[in-house]
């Protein structure tokens, strides 16, 4: 019966798949639920790497459609014939601005100037007068806005499409503004390319 039981070890023993083992120091027997098991193993780690790139793919094109869809209300000046300006607001983004509350400063000491809307599409603008001593207590000659004020700022806030809320706090330099364009040219002369 001894002899029957070793013939039987061996018939099972023969049905294994024999590798060399790692460490190349005799070998060991692999069966087939072995490979079952390693080959689940190795989809687990590639199906897990791929869920972590789609995760980052979406991640970026989250952080490229909010890019698409910011707005950027700015201050600047809207030029009038005669070296006459006006302040103006304008959403200079790539998106709507929504909710929006904002203040025009000309700095320094100038008296804020309050600007409210429900939506500012981009390249929509609002025009304003400079306080002054012009007519009906409003200045539009740059030389006279420039010579008293030297920055107009914007501060504030408004919403993008997507609900998020961006604070403001954008600035213009008037003297500078005002020497591009009473020499007529829209770059900087001294500036070199």
């Amino acid at each position: 019966m001894s002899r029957e039981k070793a013939r039987r070890a061996e018939t099972v023993d023969s049905t294994r798949y024999q590798t060399p083992s790692l460490s190349g120091v005799g070998s060991k027997a692999v069966t087939a639920s072995d490979w079952v098991l390693i080959l689940t193993a190795v989809l687990v780690l590639v199906t897990g790497y791929y869920a972590w790139q789609t995760r980052q793919t979406v991640k970026e094109m989250k952080s490229a459609r909010a890019t698409q869809l910011l707005p950027r209300p700015v201050p600047t000046l809207a030029k009038l014939p005669g070296a006459q300006v006006l302040l103006r607001v304008v959403n200079a983004g790539a998106g709507p601005a929504f909710n929006v509350d904002v203040e025009l400063l000309l700095e320094p000491d100038g008296e804020p100037i309050r600007y409210l809307a429900p939506v500012m599409s981009p390249g929509e603008y609002q025009d304003f007068f400079a306080p002054g001593k012009g007519p009906g207590g409003s200045e539009i000659q740059l030389a006279a806005i420039s010579s008293v004020w030297q920055t107009l700022r914007l501060r504030g806030a408004c919403s993008d499409a997507l609900g998020n809320r961006h604070s403001i706090d954008e600035s213009l330099d008037l003297d500078h503004f005002a020497k591009v364009y009473l020499a007529g040219t829209w770059c900087d002369p001294t500036i070199s390319t």
